[in-house]
């Protein structure tokens, strides 16, 4: 029927099915909307994906405002759209007191999980203010992110094309800055998830040196705000005197943290993105390590007012508020830096200022520099000969300037949330961040995942994929009732295959001792045959086991696994086929 009356390709018609939501009393009937090639389109745009119909997380549903507010009035839990995590309203631009409360019962009489669902509602632009199922406001995104999972659910119910109709809003940051924490039990691919996000947008904008775009740091313990942000060292430097002889001196010279150097870089190039990655962010004290930067993560909100109160306009994306650093604001103006970057394609929109007395190369930084682009949204606002002089798409930035975060600088973190000895965020440091959960699955359509999935783990006939979802069930229902029972679950990726394979020291050394030291601490005994009763006879056993019994009796009633993959009840001690 699709392909006949939507004139759909069959491979597309696949991934289709028909449901009849008429009247109990009438014939089934199925209407084929007209619209249906741009449904497909926008599915191959987006991707398709098999799923089933328990399966809510990770999807979302494009809902026009006439049938969400229906939904209110007549009480029906039946709209397939309300199976969705994310509901994105299409056709309003502000989110109204009704909205709101139709949304607080919708979601109270909804068979989900209230804590899952959330409404997305268009600011400006494509931008959307993103409530959760109390109403309140948790973030403010464009909609490839809101939307960058495969969806599971879509609905198109009017005219709205969310990914090629969002009209452009000309006062927007071109580069509309991304605060997020990536968070998940060890191993679940949260750095992966980073540099994925950053190299596709590095992609949308044609860069190629990418390591240039970005700055990676590794918060601990012993890190601190000068190693951040940047500090004075001394320098031995060889001096030539007036009689030509040489002389060693010291000198104190700025050394740039990860901060203040990707700082600079995008200042000095407007037009492209930056990233500011840090790892691992609770395991250092963050609120000591960023200092009074922590002052800079507050930005002007999408459609928000500018902040007029300097000499130069600051629209959205940029700090809201500012910070004095000497140092770090005559790096931004050091001349050196800025002569050694433009042979290599940079800093093309910078302008060093010099006075007659100043010769060009005389000085380490420049007095002031001025910085413009079509795609800088800031206005510089000065005296010319008494009037006031306005000029558009510039920055001004001399050493009075206080130093704020550009919209072209995003700031992108990972952390485990099963580490111990770790510092705790606090709510204010996380307010100011958007918290994305790495869900710890496989997604078997990758082709390096299914590899890892289908690793053989040392000379046995066990999947890594059979072991991680055998193990992982017993985490979770052997520590039932502890705090964090799902976070002591073993990552995808807690160890990584060679070839296909797992060695048998390394499962022995990472897999074996992180269960025994850590995730079965306190309940040894339910998971681990009675003679091991030390970590050194837990990896002796399963290194050379005895004769006859496999590496993994010294697990308590291990399955045995058919060769689909299907779990089989197996005898304490029973060698593995």
């Amino acid at each position: 029927s699709l392909m006949a009356y939507g004139e759909i390709d069959l491979e597309s018609a696949k991934h289709f099915k028909l449901y009849n939501h008429g009247r109990l009393d009438c014939l089934p009937w199925i209407t084929i909307s007209s619209k249906l090639k741009e449904i497909v389109q926008l599915l191959k745009k987006v991707g398709f994906r098999e799923t089933k119909a328990e399966t809510y997380p990770n999807t979302y549903s494009f809902v026009s405002s006439d049938s969400f507010l229906a939904q209110q009035v007549n009480n029906r839990d039946s709209a397939s759209w309300k199976k969705a995590e994310y509901i994105i309203l299409t056709d309003v631009q502000q989110v109204s007191h009704g909205i709101l409360n139709g949304w607080r019962k919708l979601t109270e009489r909804d068979p989900l999980p209230r804590a899952i669902q959330k409404l997305c509602v268009q600011t400006s632009g494509n931008q959307f203010n993103v409530y959760d199922s109390q109403g309140n406001l948790i973030k403010s995104d464009s909609l490839e992110k809101i939307i960058k999972h495969t969806p599971d659910i879509l609905d198109i119910l009017n005219d709205y094309n969310p990914l090629t109709n969002v009209k452009s809003n000309p006062n927007s940051s071109s580069h509309p800055p991304s605060q997020i924490i990536y968070y998940g039990v060890p191993g679940c691919g949260k750095s992966y998830e980073v540099n994925k996000d950053i190299n596709d947008k590095l992609d949308e904008y044609g860069v190629t040196d990418r390591e240039y775009h970005k700055v990676r740091c590794v918060f601990h313990p012993e890190y601190c705000n000068a190693d951040f942000v940047g500090q004075i060292y001394p320098k031995i430097e060889e001096k030539t005197n007036a009689d030509g002889s040489t002389s060693s001196v010291v000198v104190y010279e700025f050394k740039p943290g990860p901060f203040a150097e990707i700082v600079r870089r995008a200042y000095q190039n407007p037009d492209e993105p930056f990233f500011l990655i840090i790892e691992e962010i609770n395991r250092g004290n963050a609120a000591a390590i960023f200092g009074d930067t922590f002052q800079l993560l507050d930005r002007i909100k999408i459609g928000g007012p500018a902040d007029d109160s300097t000499e130069n306009v600051y629209g959205e994306g940029w700090s809201s508020y500012g910070i004095d650093n000497q140092d770090v604001n005559a790096y931004i103006r050091d001349q050196q830096r800025i002569n050694a970057d433009k042979p290599k394609g940079h800093c093309s929109c910078v302008k060093g200022g010099c006075s007659e007395a100043e010769q060009e190369g005389k000085l380490r930084s420049y007095p002031f520099v001025n910085i413009s682009s079509d795609k800088l949204n800031t206005t510089w606002v000065h005296k010319d000969g008494g009037a006031e002089k306005r000029e558009e798409k510039t920055l001004h930035f001399s050493a009075n300037t206080a130093i704020r975060l550009p919209p072209n600088l995003s700031i992108l973190a990972t952390m485990n949330t099963s580490d111990q000895n770790v510092f705790t965020l606090d709510n204010a440091f996380q307010r100011r961040f958007d918290m994305e959960l790495v869900r710890n699955e496989f997604d078997l359509d990758k082709p390096s995942v299914n590899v890892q999935y289908n690793a053989k783990i040392a000379d046995t006939n066990i999947k890594w994929g059979q072991f991680w979802e055998w193990i992982n069930k017993k985490i979770v229902s052997t520590l039932k009732g502890l705090s964090s029972t799902e976070d002591k679950r073993l990552g995808v990726w807690f160890v990584s295959n060679v070839n296909g394979k797992i060695e048998e020291k390394v499962f022995a050394e990472k897999v074996l001792k992180y269960l025994w030291d850590d995730a079965f601490k306190f309940k040894r005994s339910k998971v681990f045959v009675e003679e091991i009763d030390t970590l050194e006879k837990l990896i002796a056993a399963f290194e050379k086991p005895e004769q006859g019994k496999s590496r993994f009796a010294v697990f308590k009633n291990f399955p045995e696994f058919s060769s689909s993959g299907a779990e089989r009840s197996q005898n304490e001690g029973a060698a593995n086929p």
